[in-house]
């Protein structure tokens, strides 16, 4: 606790975690509500959904590392990147609003509206996430700070989504007593609620960027090319792994999270208490916040992620045999909570120990570069998610704001119990890869080719 208080005091901690809620309220609105509100507020085909949500994603496998790379090089002009947290508040907060807009016009407008807004949005989030990400390796030294650092950035980000999930329905319902531009009261609705919300975004990345301190960066240090950092990254095995386990279990994720309004809804036959059963498992999440630090002390950080994985693929697979009993489920959605929460902070950790050894040992800055490749591995996850649901559901029968088949529900849980299952089980395999590549001794990054 001394070295913790040497290098980041409280409010500096605060205004760092300030940054995790801002991003949270954009992209939890996107990950909880796109799906439903592009099918059922916005009226757009199931098909051309998974369409241009797989092609958002071909998108993000061009633009994330040249965004790094770019951010990389105003970072060492401006002397960090906290200032980006300045620059992007304001057009974050409008592409966030805009997003659940639903203009007045034909489907083809509405499909070039969406295409349009989106692409503005992703970059802009992308610019964001890469510098929240890039930044933490020069707040401290310590990983174990970092971890601490983590866990406060993550307790405000689960605040963030237990708010959203609180207010958002209620305020739907409120502002849908207005009909903005001949929009209906729910398009109506959707838009003033996710506008209220974007409205925080500006004060919290705003006191961020007057708080954070990046103590150890160094604008001396080189920002290597893309391709070269790229091809030195992807021979280390070890990062290999990281980032694969990372990517299959973000999509594991991604998964539950777009059907669990759907599997509530019409699986459990619960609609109403879609937001109390995504609120407990966070919940779970939120608490664990305040143990994750402790834990990381007690064992390698490496085999508590692997014990995550196993404890989340373990709560996903029994629900495939408990999927009459209500409560059990509650109770497995708990555990998935719990369990979920090592790998989701401890990720962060593991890889800014290969931004340390890049600095110590080539002289080369690669944090956003790295920071990059998970923030595409999320987002390829979500939109591999978002593109193949809607699939399943229209071949399985699923139609919107009706009852639904046997058939169609049976989409609706192999899509939230067994997709989920599927991904943690290759999780889990890559997990066990990176933990045996790491016991062996050897550098994190050797080599040259970076200039």
């Amino acid at each position: 606790m001394n070295q913790l208080s040497l290098e980041t005091g409280f409010r500096e901690r605060l205004a760092y975690s300030f940054t995790g809620m801002a991003l949270t309220i954009a992209t939890q609105f996107v990950a909880f509500f796109q799906l439903y509100f592009l099918t059922d507020v916005f009226l757009l085909p199931p098909l051309v959904i998974s369409a241009l949500l797989l092609g958002f994603r071909l998108f993000d496998a061009i633009d994330d590392q040249v965004l790094a790379f770019l951010i990389g090089c105003y970072a060492a002009k401006k002397g960090g990147y906290r200032r980006i947290f300045r620059l992007f508040a304001l057009p974050f907060a409008a592409a966030t609003a805009l997003m659940f807009f639903t203009p007045n016009i034909p489907l083809p407008g509405k499909i070039a509206y969406v295409i349009c807004i989106y692409l503005v949005w992703e970059i802009i989030s992308t610019i964001v996430d890469i510098a929240i990400g890039a930044s933490l390796p020069f707040m401290t030294r310590t990983e174990d700070e970092r971890i601490a650092i983590t866990s406060m950035r993550i307790l405000f980000s689960i605040v963030a989504i237990l708010v959203i999930l609180v207010l958002t329905q209620p305020l739907i319902k409120f502002f849908g007593q207005w009909r903005l531009f001949g929009s209906t009261g729910e398009q109506t609705g959707y838009f003033l609620t996710v506008a209220c919300f974007a409205l925080l975004i500006v004060p919290l990345l705003l006191f961020a960027a007057g708080n954070v301190k990046e103590r150890h960066f160094q604008p001396s240090l080189h920002h290597p090319r893309i391709l070269p950092t790229l091809k030195l990254l992807l021979k280390n095995r070890a990062l290999v792994a990281l980032v694969l386990m990372f990517l299959t279990f973000e999509m594991a994720v991604a998964f539950k999270n777009s059907m669990a309004a759907f599997f509530v809804s019409y699986s459990l036959g619960k609609p109403t208490f879609v937001t109390g059963f995504i609120f407990i498992g966070i919940g779970a999440s939120f608490l664990m916040q305040f143990v994750i630090p402790k834990v990381g002390k007690l064992m390698s950080k490496e085999l508590v992620v692997i014990i995550g994985l196993v404890g989340s693929a373990v709560s996903m697979t029994a629900m495939y045999f408990f999927q009459t009993s209500f409560w059990v489920l509650v109770l497995l959605n708990i555990t998935f909570g719990i369990f979920s929460a090592f790998p989701a902070n401890l990720v962060y950790s593991l890889v800014s120990r290969y931004v340390d050894t890049s600095m110590r040992d080539l002289g080369v800055n690669i944090s956003t570069q790295l920071y990059a490749l998970i923030i595409f591995a999320f987002k390829l996850s979500a939109g591999c998610a978002g593109a193949v649901c809607p699939v399943v559901m229209a071949c399985t029968g699923y139609v919107a704001n009706t009852t639904q088949s046997a058939f169609s529900i049976q989409g609706i849980n192999l899509l939230y119990v067994g997709a989920t299952a599927f991904w943690l089980l290759i999780s889990i395999g890559f997990g066990y890869w990176y933990y045996r590549s790491v016991q062996i001794p050897r550098e994190p990054l050797v080599g040259a080719g970076l200039f």
